[in-house]
């Protein structure tokens, strides 16, 4: 789909509208596995938010190319509904966090971004909720954090960290988009 139908920026993948979301889903539930030597479509911003949120669950640099068919929890389920192989959310997890280059435009101030656990959570709610209406159900694309149906993501040990310490411990961005 054109970049505008996705509303390619920052907000497409922090503050994605319900129309982007379905737009960005059906783009993903159309999709064929692509043929042994052709390119890989990019990423669409439901795509990148959700690998981001399992690379919280799992260390996605223990596992290289011959490996990535072992991935934890749930980048074979993403693998899968994406119809990608898991080395590509492997390496879309690296983008991420920037141990790979390369990565999306946007990818590292969404990540960046994304460090606030209410916009985390807001936003993951809204993709599996978009997810769910358009028929995608759980034995698909699991709740990978369990916050579906509840009120509040917790991290470990996140009582024990004041505010200063967050910021000082977030990457400087440009902000851009």
């Amino acid at each position: 789909m054109a970049d505008e139908l996705m509303g390619v920026g920052v907000s497409a993948f922090i503050a994605p509208t319900p129309d982007q979301l379905r737009h960005q889903w059906l783009s993903v539930l159309e999709r064929q596995h692509p043929s042994a030597g052709k390119r890989q479509v990019n990423f669409v911003p439901c795509e990148v938010v959700l690998s981001h949120c399992a690379s919280l669950l799992m260390d996605h640099s223990k596992y290289g190319s011959g490996s990535a068919h072992r991935a934890e929890f749930p980048v074979q389920h993403l693998a899968r509904l994406f119809k990608r192989p898991p080395t590509s959310i492997l390496a879309k997890m690296a983008n991420l966090d920037g141990t790979r280059s390369n990565g999306g435009r946007f990818e590292l101030e969404v990540a960046a971004r994304l460090g606030d656990v209410e916009m985390l959570q807001g936003v993951y709610l809204r993709i599996l909720d978009m997810a769910r209406a358009l028929g995608i159900d759980p034995d698909e694309l699991p709740d990978f954090l369990g916050i579906e149906g509840t009120s509040l993501i917790e991290l470990e040990g996140q009582y024990e960290l004041d505010s200063s310490e967050i910021e000082r411990s977030r990457p400087s961005l440009p902000l851009c988009g």
